[in-house]
Parts: structure tokens; sequence; C-alpha cells
């Protein structure tokens, strides 16, 4: 396992490689979540906000994970457990990012990067969808405009979210994508509902394909707001991020800014000038 704690800026972000690059043998998801939870209890986050009860919470969803381990996880199944320890932590940045062993966002559209690529077994083992596509497509693109289920769009990728039979997760499989690393029907992100109303969110770089973690993804108007994924292309918005006034709690904010339509995001508010404002 390679680890490496990188400061940028004022914030951290922990990278890690699983250890089924190194060996097939071993149970490698478990040894990762072992070698994660005594990693973890050393950073300044985890001091400062893990005491008293959320410590008792935080060992026993350790242990819980670690019942859980089958020892036949995908590299992306163990990324998104590890994970679950990450999200008892209030710090949006303290998230792990897996490490991409062949591409970058340097070398990712030359010929000779992609031919390696698409015969690795980073790209044949990379989360796919067995569901018929075309079907699918058709069935999301009758999908109520204010629901999650439905056609997505961003820099070139169409995506088609829905939600897997008997899972309470979302998936958001590629339909169309603008470079030849990507296949239809590869998965690019993944949301898990969580208990304070957002979604836990792990997701595919574009370029790299390596994935990273959102803890709070938010679905407004047809929109996953953090990363800009929009069922509308035309839609118009102006967005303007400000910081609450100290003297305003949480919950005042979240009742007045209720009364406009507004949508909350953690300690800042996202204020929306919709098409109708400046047509």
């Amino acid at each position: 396992m390679i680890v490496k704690l990188n400061t940028i800026g004022f914030f951290f972000i922990l990278q890690f490689t699983l250890q089924n690059a190194i060996s097939q043998n071993d149970c490698f998801c478990k040894a990762d979540l072992e070698y994660y939870y005594s990693e973890i209890q050393k950073t300044v986050s985890y001091k400062d906000q893990i005491k008293g009860k959320r410590k008792e919470d935080f060992d026993v969803k350790y242990s819980d994970l670690k019942n859980k381990i089958s020892c036949k996880e995908t590299e992306f199944d163990c990324f998104a457990l590890l994970n679950q320890l990450s999200y008892l932590i209030d710090d949006e940045h303290f998230r792990l990012r897996s490490v991409p062993k062949l591409l970058s966002s340097e070398n990712f559209s030359e010929e000779t990067t992609i031919n390696a690529y698409l015969t690795s077994d980073e790209f044949l083992n990379f989360p796919k969808t067995s569901i018929a596509l075309d079907s699918l497509e058709r069935r999301l693109s009758n999908a109520p405009f204010h629901q999650l289920e439905g056609i997505y769009y961003k820099d070139g990728f169409k995506v088609g979210v829905f939600q897997p039979k008997g899972q309470t997760y979302y998936d958001g499989i590629v339909l169309k994508a603008p470079f030849p690393i990507w296949e239809k029907g590869q998965l690019v992100f993944r949301l898990h509902p969580s208990s304070k109303g957002n979604y836990y969110y792990h997701h595919a770089h574009f370029k790299d394909k390596r994935w990273l973690a959102i803890s709070n993804e938010k679905f407004v108007d047809g929109r996953l707001i953090q990363l800009n994924w929009k069922k509308d292309t035309l839609q118009k918005i102006i967005l303007i991020w400000m910081t609450p006034p100290n003297h305003l709690s949480t919950k005042k904010l979240k009742r007045v800014f209720h009364t406009f339509g507004w949508a909350l995001l953690g300690c800042r508010i996202l204020i929306e000038m919709r098409q109708l404002f400046f047509k």
C-alpha cells in the first residue's frame, strides 16, 4: 500500500493505492481498513473531533465495516467502504482518493496511453453496469425533472442516473463520453443517501479516472450541485456564494432561506438566480 498525506492550504487529502495492486492473494480490503483506522487516529481532525460518544460510535463503525468485509471486494467497493470512516469526521477535505496507475490529466489523450489503458486490467475491471442501456436511456428520458433519476449532462458527458433494483444508492452510468478512455455503461459516480438529507458521492475523475469522495452532495432543481451535473443544459443560473453572519445559527438560516427556495450547503448559502430573473 502507498499512502500519501498531502498538505494543500489548510486541508489534508489522503491518497492511497489499494493493496491488491501489490498482491491478489491477500484480503486486501481488511488490511487497508486496519491500516487506515490506525493512520486516521494520528490526524488533527480526528484528535479534535472524535471524543467521548463520537469515539464510541467511530469504533463501532470500524468493527461493523470490518465484519462486513467478505474478501471479495473490488477496488471500488473497498474505496467506498473505507470512506465510511472518513465521513464520520466533519471535514470535507478529509477524504480518500484513489491513485490512478496508468492515466493522468496530462497523458490521458495520448494514443499510446489510450491503447495501453484499454487493454489493461484497470480498464477491464472498472465498474460497469450489466443493464440494457438502450431501454435504460429510454426510461430515464421520461423521468420527472424534480426527481433524482434521469439524464444528466456535464463537459461532454451524458450520464443516466438510476437506482439499481433492491439498492438504496443511485448509479451514474456513461451513456456518452468525450474521451475514448470511457466506455458506455461504465460507472461515473454513485450516490448514497445520508441521514442528513444529502448524499455521499463517489465519483471518477474524467481524465485519470481516479476515485474521489464528497459527503454533502445536494440534488436541487434538476441538478447535482457540488459537481454541477444538470438535466437541463440550457438552464441559466448565477451562483453567489457567501458565508452566513456569525450571529445567525444554521437552524435559523435553514428556516429563513427555505422560505425563498434557496439551498443551504454546509456553512455556506447557495443563492439561486434562475432563468426567470434574466430572460
